[in-house]
């Protein structure tokens, strides 16, 4: 291999002094490595052990010229370079001549028994006929079709098993029938709920437990299915992700006794030919939605462009047809049928049992229901077999199999706090609730003195509202409300003289007397008459709703316009009387046209509305002499109120969208800045407050509530004390490979908020609590997505790390002197960091000028759409560039990974013409996103994984390209992801760290360690971060890596999950914060220099013993 020795200069620098006596360790030297870019590099004695000492093509003297003049036209060739402390100490011993070999040897060592199995399922030519009839016995009942025999057995006996399970959906969280299959034998299980006839419900662990306010029975181990942990296994099921929930060992923390290894067809299929792209593609799956800045789903727009330019021609038809032939949807059946289609689909109708039955129907019909679950195993052997060799071909390196398999052993301790959390943020929610229902009720109930001589007709408001009323022999004067305004219930009187929208609010008086509350009860946030009765207003301006537009915003005309508006409406409203004979009455239409236009002309003029309860209040004022020249930004419209212009209020996804509710929580932003405000008194804001606070909770408290918490406290814990004197754990359903990009997906965990302030329930992730004697030790990787598009860049530019302006940004800007990425965006079309961020995650995703517009004007709706589209031109001429074509020859790429440009059968090399990017910071970088994209086989440039079968050039030719840029990122960091799991678990096993993988949430990853071997454990997680970094440079060419990206800025040891070790995570539902309220003291966050001192930069345990007490 050639090396680049050359690329590091070296540079006199003045030593400076260390603040902490790790001279051994780190130094500042007089001959620190810079490279072309004077980017500061490894220490030579570091970069030795990696990359080896040799030397390389020297880098020159035009391209260090070219680097220099790329950084100085975006403002950053004069920039100092900040001049860390070397690291040096000795690494691992790294088999092989390079890294990739020592990846290569580490995965095939981790899963040598894992493939061997694998393929003798595979090799198997059909499944042992299933029994003519199934022993319904408690427990494992194992059927050896060669030996004709039945026996009970305590577990399966194979190492490499297919399997699925059944439960009961009405009855619990605790598993009915099982059946595995192995080359060799069938097996049947079967609980004890479902043998023994006498099981009362009440030992089962229902939702009921909640509903009482009681904590419910928790399955232990003993209550799920055994599957052994004396040998390696491979367990393969089709969502087993899911079913792996329910195996008894995998709830075992001691890694050496839980040895299934968990292999999903499910996951296999995705990475293979991306079902799911098939639901995201057609009209058939709610799946498919608009594009975000991070999501891969492919959008309607691209659908629905690609079918329109099919109908062009015959060919492109027919590629549509290619791409849907390659994918089927997700459920076994449908990939069973994709892979056979010759084949008898499968009959699921048994499957309503277990979703609507109850157990003694599972038991009338046992034979057909284990049939049922055996018929699925067989159809997932099939589907197995014709995955694995396409597997393996498509995801050649090893890597990717050992790292998929680490990732499905997700595994997350509570203890009674857990429970304690989830009563505290119920409490909290119910009692807010309850405060907010009452001051709707109020709202609703002070409307009502509009009724009084008809003053709703002058409120803007109220006016459209349905004020009829019964024919009663009472005044509307003379109604009273429910309630008192002490909010206690008065006896419930029939509501004949209430007006009709009133009368919708409050419940009938059967259902009062069957205990529904008295009055308005009814009302919420959700209802289209709240923000009316809240008095709304957007930028000042009182907020109106249309049956044809949405929700909007009444602002008033010019005097001239006014009055043109209303001759021609008095005119076309006399026709309308001639015509029809028929006056209108305040019944028909409760304010009159003309007097609707003359209070919104008057009170507009005057710049402001006024109603009776209180005093007059100010709603908003003209900034202008004239209305005329007031412009707003959104679609305005003239047909919906004379005498005022209707503006639509902005939605989130664009423009032609309509607004259902402001008061939803796409607005919530707009609550918190006042662009949205009530006027309808102190209590309005309070109602809105209650509504941010308790979102979170309302969305997500089902699912919380329904994780399967699994018993495992010890059964002599009399040490234990307080909250730990229980102990449980959870296992999250997740999918290792659920989106085309090959990332895990799970519902709850792995989209989990960090704690906010104004958020009940937020606290979700600190109730995630190791045992006792244990650490979660954990990191994240530093801007990961951004780096790896950056180190493609700087790939594909010049060969040197930072020889591109996004690639000096990511490892040499900062925040303090605004030379960072986003703070350049940020200063560049003038909006905040944080907003920069999204736009920049949003383009390097594919993301392109409509969206950053849309987006402006949604993170500011007083831009015009030509000024958010000026400046989102500007920020993608500045960062992506233009795109220019050349002649003649192709640009360099890198070497496996693709060709630069599709090429048409008919072209010659002499005339073709190549579409580049140039110009901006970021043009090289999407050169090389897209020349990997547009290959004819994309695949990552480190591990070489393909991309799904559906969006292959031969299938899409040049659509979906924002998708494809998505993926060569995000399936990239999934690599990276991968190959940290494979290195750390060489570690782990090699030093006799005590410590199992927890779960990995993005670009974080956690273990769960014993606490004598945490700081082991963080070296080890350092050691890994600087091998995964430079087996990216290594598979990209280089031979060098930055100093500033080799090791994570800290290690987080901790004994909850949180984003920082300090956070005290208050929330409404945790006022006390997790010291006073939880006990749990802040944790430590070390960086590699600390953590070299206290390990005396070791991994073995022996050193361990040398060091000082304060050290450990």
């Amino acid at each position: 291999m050639q090396r680049r020795a050359s690329l590091f200069a070296w540079a006199s620098t003045r030593p400076l002094r260390l603040s902490c006596p790790l001279a051994q360790h780190t130094s500042y030297s007089a001959q620190t490595h810079l490279n072309a870019a004077n980017i500061q590099m490894l220490s030579k004695p570091l970069h030795d052990q990696i990359f080896n000492s040799a030397s390389g093509v020297k880098t020159s003297a035009e391209t260090v010229k070219r680097i220099q003049e790329h950084l100085k036209a975006f403002g950053l060739s004069d920039k100092d370079t900040a001049i860390l402390p070397d690291i040096n100490f000795s690494l691992p011993e790294l088999s092989g001549a390079n890294i990739d070999e020592h990846f290569r040897t580490l995965a095939l060592n981790q899963t040598e028994k894992i493939r061997d199995q694998a393929e003798s399922i595979v090799r198997m030519k059909k499944v042992p006929p299933r029994p003519k009839k199934w022993v319904y016995r408690e427990g494992w009942t194992k059927y050896d079709a060669k030996k004709r025999l039945q026996s009970r057995v305590a577990h399966p006996d194979d190492d490499a098993l297919i399997f699925d399970i059944e439960l009961m959906v009405t009855e619990g969280n605790c598993p009915t029938m099982a059946t595995a299959v192995s080359p060799h034998a069938w097996y049947s299980w079967c609980s004890p709920r479902l043998v023994d006839e006498q099981f009362h419900e009440q030992q089962m662990r229902s939702s009921e437990g909640w509903q009482k306010g009681h904590e419910p029975e928790n399955l232990r181990p003993s209550d799920l299915i055994p599957l052994g942990s004396n040998s390696e296994k491979l367990i393969v099921g089709h969502n087993v992700g899911f079913d792996r929930a329910f195996v008894a060992e995998q709830y075992d923390i001691n890694v050496s006794l839980s040895r299934e290894r968990i292999a999903a067809d499910f996951s296999l299929r995705i990475a293979v030919a991306v079902s799911s792209i098939r639901c995201l593609c057609t009209s058939r799956s709610p799946a498919s939605r608009p594009y975000s800045a991070f999501s891969i789903s492919l959008t309607k727009a691209e659908v629905a462009g690609r079918r329109s330019s099919s109908m062009k021609n015959s060919s492109a038809i027919s590629n549509v047809k290619d791409w849907i032939d390659d994918t089927s949807l997700n459920s076994l059946n449908a990939v069973y049928r994709f892979y056979f289609p010759h084949r008898d689909p499968l009959d699921k109708s048994s499957r309503d049992t277990f979703v609507k039955g109850r157990m003694q129907e599972v038991r009338e019909n046992f034979q057909e229901l284990m049939g049922y679950c055996a018929s699925d195993v067989a159809a997932t052997t099939d589907v197995f077999k014709a995955l694995w060799p396409q597997f393996l071909e498509r995801f050649p390196h090893p890597v990717t199999l050992a790292g998929m398999l680490e990732m499905g052993s997700t595994f997350l301790p509570v203890n009674a706090d857990w429970f304690k959390y989830i009563n505290s943020a119920e409490t909290k929610y119910a009692e807010l609730q309850k405060e907010q229902q009452k001051m709707l009720m109020t709202a609703a109930e002070d409307a009502l003195n509009f009724a009084v001589d008809q003053n709703y007709r002058n409120d803007v408001w109220l006016w459209d509202l349905d004020w009829s009323v019964k024919k009663v022999r009472t005044k509307v004067a003379d109604f009273r409300p429910l309630t008192n305004r002490q909010g206690e219930e008065a006896k419930a009187p029939y509501l004949p003289d209430a007006p009709q929208w009133y009368r919708d609010l409050c419940p009938r008086e059967i259902e009062v007397a069957r205990g529904h509350q008295a009055g308005p009860s009814k009302i919420s946030t959700l209802m289209r008459v709240t923000p009316k009765l809240l008095r709304l207003v957007w930028d000042g301006f009182p907020v109106h709703y249309s049956d044809k537009h949405g929700w909007g915003y009444l602002v008033p005309k010019a005097p001239h316009e006014r009055e043109l508006e209303m001759s021609l409406w008095e005119q076309e409203e006399e026709g309308e009387e001639k015509k029809s004979s028929k006056k209108l009455t305040a019944k028909d239409f409760p304010l009159e046209k003309r007097e609707r236009k003359e209070s919104l002309v008057a009170e507009g003029q005057r710049g402001r509305y006024s109603h009776s309860v209180n005093s007059r209040v100010r709603y908003f004022s003209l900034q202008t002499s004239s209305p005329r020249e007031f412009k707003r930004k959104e679609e305005v419209f003239d047909d919906v109120v004379p005498g005022a212009s209707f503006y639509k209020l902005p939605h989130k996804d664009g423009k032609g969208k309509r607004v259902g509710n402001p008061l939803a929580k796409a607005f919530l932003a707009k609550l918190e800045d006042g662009c949205l405000r009530c006027l309808y008194g102190p209590q309005a804001e309070a109602i809105l407050h209650h509504s941010n606070i308790c979102s979170y909770w309302k969305m997500n408290k089902e699912r919380i509530k329904g994780q399967m918490v699994v018993d495992v406290t010890p059964e002599h814990s009399h040490s234990l004390e307080g909250a730990h004197a229980f102990q449980g754990v959870i296992l999250p359903k997740v999918v290792t490979a659920g989106t085309v990009t090959r990332r895990a997906v799970e519902a709850t965990w792995l989209t989990a908020s960090n704690a906010y302030a104004d958020r009940i329930g937020s606290e979700l992730k600190a109730m995630i609590r190791s045992p006792p004697g244990f650490h979660f030790v954990g990191a994240d990787v530093d801007s990961q997505e951004l780096w790896i598009a950056s180190v493609l860049g700087d790939a594909y530019f010049a060969g040197v790390h930072g020889s591109t302006a996004l690639g000096w940004m990511m490892l040499q800007g900062n925040k303090k002197d605004a030379t960072d990425m986003h703070s350049m965006t940020a200063s560049l079309v003038g909006i905040s960091r944080d907003q920069a961020k999204v736009f920049n995650y949003g383009r390097i995703y594919g993301a392109g000028v409509k969206f950053a517009k849309q987006l402006l004007m949604q993170f500011n709706h007083r831009l015009t759409e030509e000024e958010a589209a000026a400046k989102a031109r500007l920020m993608y001429a500045r960062t992506k560039g233009r795109k220019e074509r050349s002649l003649g020859q192709r640009s360099l790429c890198l070497g496996h990974a693709c060709r630069c440009r599709f090429r048409r059968a008919d072209s010659d090399d002499s005339d073709y013409k190549e579409a580049l990017w140039s110009g901006g910071s970021e043009s090289h970088m999407f050169n090389q996103l897209e020349s990997i994209a547009q290959s004819d086989v994309p695949r990552t440039p480190v591990l070489g994984c393909t991309i799904s079968k559906a969006l292959e050039p031969r299938n899409v030719d040049s659509d979906f390209m924002a998708s494809r840029i998505n993926w060569v990122v995000q399936s990239s960091a999934v690599d990276y992801l991968h190959l940290m799991l494979v290195c750390m678990r060489w570690l782990l096993d090699r030093y006799a760290i005590d410590a199992r993988f927890s779960i990995s949430i993005h670009d974080e990853v956690r273990y769960l360690v014993r606490s004598e071997d945490k700081y082991r454990a963080a070296l080890a997680l350092q050691i890994t971060n600087l091998l995964t970094r430079s087996m990216f440079a290594h598979q990209l060419k280089f031979n060098d890596l930055p100093l500033s990206v080799a090791f994570f800025s800290a290690v987080d040891l901790d004994v909850c999950l949180r984003k920082e070790v300090g956070m005290d995570c208050v929330t409404p539902s945790n006022p006390e914060g997790l010291r006073v309220g939880y006990g749990i003291e802040h944790g430590q966050a070390l960086n590699i220099q600390e953590i070299l001192e206290k390990t005396a930069a070791s991994l073995d345990k022996d050193q361990q013993s040398s060091l000082s007490p304060s050290h450990q």
